[in-house]
């Protein structure tokens, strides 16, 4: 399997020619599919793809991992290069969702819902686990055995006109699974990085996973600073690291820098980091 990463807050030092935003795209080759991960904010995975020599057009599907503008504020642009490719995600992923700093202050984050309509023959809305192709799974119910991010609390939804804390039902899981493990992609793991390992674990006992990819939502979205105190995210990595099924982790965006930090002291050459322009062989 190779994954190249289209978009992510950084860049690779070698990639002069790429450009990098707040977001998460990533372009998947397996022996059997060509799949598209979420799209970042913009149409610059489509910029990057191209001067990475990823034709667009060749993508069979698209998977949006949660109903947030830096992971499919890209859909517009990708409808117009691509004409055939579905487009899986949850049903709530068009619910509206908000940043909320203060009492007045808010900024709607979510998808743009003229979408859904204008291109509704492209979307299917998933509410329960399915197989897409041969070997990919989609799942969209995630356990809840640890806390969810303290960074959650400025993430709010529209619910009967009113703004509520957002629960995240949103959020799906994919898992690609290959013939020496399962490679799974969280997005942002706003339901907990250890919650979605545990759900994969309980969903696919005794199959080894070889790698998880995505953001763990570890930082305040808007000072960019760290959103958990060091020892829950230590635990984490603690956790993680002592999880002998699971072999390695990939992360960046949301995880922040400070927390990627503290995480590699716990999980040493078990973590590495993707960035704009990284391809990864698995």
């Amino acid at each position: 399997m190779k994954i190249t990463t289209l978009i992510e807050n950084t860049k690779i030092d070698d990639a002069h020619e790429l450009e990098e935003e707040h977001g998460v795209s990533l372009f998947i080759e397996t022996n059997d599919s060509k799949i598209l991960f979420d799209t970042g904010k913009s149409n610059r995975f489509l910029k990057n793809a191209q001067k990475l020599g990823i034709n667009m057009n060749e993508a069979e599907v698209l998977f949006i991992s949660h109903g947030h503008y830096d992971h499919g504020g890209g859909l517009g642009y990708f409808f117009k290069e691509n004409d055939q490719a579905k487009v899986y995600l949850k049903k709530e992923a068009f619910d509206e969702h908000y940043a909320k700093i203060g009492v007045f202050n808010k900024k709607y984050i979510g998808l743009n819902r003229e979408l859904l309509g204008s291109y509704r023959d492209r979307f299917i809305l998933v509410d329960s686990k399915i197989i897409v192709g041969k070997n990919i799974f989609i799942i969209p119910d995630i356990t809840e055995k640890y806390p969810k991010p303290s960074g959650n609390r400025i993430l709010y939804e529209k619910s009967c006109k009113k703004l509520i804390p957002d629960m995240f039902n949103h959020e799906l899981l994919l898992v690609i699974k290959e013939h020496n493990g399962l490679v799974v992609l969280t997005g942002c793991s706003h339901r907990g990085i250890l919650n979605m390992v545990e759900t994969v674990e309980e969903q696919f006992r005794s199959i080894k996973i070889k790698a998880v990819l995505g953001g763990f939502h570890l930082m305040n979205p808007i000072t960019k600073k760290m959103s958990e105190n060091e020892e829950v995210v230590l635990d984490i990595g603690k956790k993680l690291y002592e999880n002998s099924n699971l072999s390695t982790i990939y992360s960046g965006h949301c995880t922040g820098k400070e927390a990627y930090i503290l995480l590699k002291e716990q999980l040493k050459e078990k973590l590495d980091y993707f960035a704009t322009g990284r391809v990864i062989q698995l």
